[in-house]
């Protein structure tokens, strides 16, 4: 596999950026076609809750018996993270797992090749595993565990086991890791939260809102 290009990013006050705002298709954007990773080389232990988010644009369906991994570390196997992936029964999930113990939110994905904002959230408090798409809950699943001891390395664009695999193919975005359990109607500072996330606007018009720059990192 090859690593992507066009990444820039930095560990700062809990919040992990990657990528940039999806302002045109071939600007700012990570492009994958399947067999392309981005390796960030951190881990990001001891966390107990965290925020997952990514905007993402694709029309493909993973294949059979496999899945188009997003962003995380430590998921879909036997290891401790978390991550987002497309499933190939046409799903979106985000999954949270200690070893064998497994719990994922699910939502059906229209795979429409249009940009879309997606979120996973861990709370250790309300002991909940929650996903949002476009601003909105769509499916929360309760249950213990505690992945803070992340067993493999944070990427974007596959997931890292034994190897790099599970490859997605689209576009991925804006890429953001959370120290802590976000809501949709929380921080709604634009400063603190670029997003606008609890009102997620098309990316089309979040774009020519920022003139198509990036993103601040």
């Amino acid at each position: 596999m090859k690593v992507a290009s066009r990444v820039t990013g930095l560990f700062v006050t809990g919040v992990l950026c990657l990528g940039a705002v999806p302002a045109r298709a071939t600007e700012n954007v990570l492009r994958f076609s399947g067999n392309g990773y981005v390796n960030t080389s951190h881990k990001f232990t001891g966390l107990s809750s965290a925020t997952l988010e990514a905007w993402i644009r694709t029309g493909t369906v993973p294949a059979a018996n496999s899945y188009g991994a997003i962003a995380g570390n430590g998921f879909l196997g036997n290891d401790t993270g978390f991550g987002l992936f497309a499933h190939n029964n046409g799903s979106l999930v985000f999954q949270t797992r200690q070893g064998g113990n497994n719990i994922s939110a699910l939502a059906d994905y229209s795979f429409d090749g249009q940009w879309h904002h997606v979120a996973g959230v861990r709370d250790a408090s309300a002991q909940a595993t929650i996903l949002y798409l476009d601003g909105e809950e769509v499916n929360r699943v309760s249950g213990n565990l505690d992945f803070s001891a992340i067993s493999q390395v944070f990427g974007i664009g596959a997931r890292y086991s034994s190897g790099w695999d599970f490859g997605f193919t689209g576009d991925i975005a804006e890429v953001r890791l959370w120290d802590h359990a976000r809501t949709a109607d929380r921080d709604t500072n634009r400063d603190e939260q670029p997003l606008d996330w609890g009102g997620v606007r098309s990316a089309r018009l979040l774009a020519a809102e920022r003139g198509g720059r990036n993103s601040r990192l």
